[in-house]
């Protein structure tokens, strides 16, 4: 398998699926303070995110492949 088809695969069976179950978490949450909680602690993480693609860091490390 190469290292494309390896990240390829820990993106469907990874990362699609956490994000979802936490997004899952939030909206089942109800209203109040652990939906804030979660809504503050989701757009940090996106934020972080956005900066790292915008800004062209992490070329390299163990979620890359190397």
């Amino acid at each position: 398998m190469t290292p494309i088809q390896k990240r390829f695969l820990l993106f469907l069976a990874g990362c699609i699926p956490a994000r979802l179950a936490l997004a899952f978490a939030a909206r089942a949450s109800g209203t109040g303070i652990l939906r804030t909680a979660l809504v503050v602690l989701f757009a940090v993480i996106s934020i972080g995110f956005l900066t790292i693609f915008a800004l062209g860091m992490r070329k390299t490390g163990a979620e890359t492949m190397g």
